[in-house]
C-alpha cells in the first residue's frame, strides 16, 4: 500500500483535553503521534465517531501555553475495554507548536 501522508508523523505522548465543537461534551486522552496534518489519539470512555469535530489542547511543556488544534475524527478503532485509538485530521493547528514538540523531543 502506498503511503498517502504528506507530513512525517512524530511519535509523542502528550496529554490532550478535547471538546466537541460547540462545547456539548468534553474528554481527555493522549496524543501518541502527530504531524502538521493530523494525529493519533488514545481515548478511554466514550467512543468518538468519525466526522466528530473537536477542539483540542495539547500539553507540551508544564507551565507553558498548550498547543491548540481543531480537527475531525477520521477513524476510530477499539483498542481494549472502553479504550479507543482515534485518527484525527487537523483543520487548524499552530505550526510553531509543532516546532515546540520537535525541540522537546530533541532535548
Amino acid at each position: 500500500m502506498q503511503e498517502r501522508r504528506i507530513f512525517e508523523r512524530l511519535q509523542v505522548e502528550l496529554p490532550v483535553k478535547f471538546s466537541y465543537l460547540g462545547g456539548a461534551k468534553a474528554g481527555m486522552g493522549k496524543i501518541v503521534n502527530i504531524s502538521a496534518g493530523g494525529g493519533g489519539m488514545i481515548v478511554t470512555g466514550e467512543k468518538l465517531l468519525p466526522a466528530t469535530r473537536l477542539d483540542m489542547q495539547m500539553e507540551i511543556d508544564e507551565n507553558k501555553e498548550p498547543l491548540y488544534a481543531k480537527g475531525e475524527v477520521v477513524w476510530t478503532m477499539v483498542s481494549g475495554p472502553q479504550v479507543y485509538k482515534v485518527g484525527i485530521k487537523f483543520d487548524k493547528i499552530d505550526l510553531m507548536g509543532i516546532s515546540r514538540i520537535l525541540r522537546k523531543r530533541n532535548e
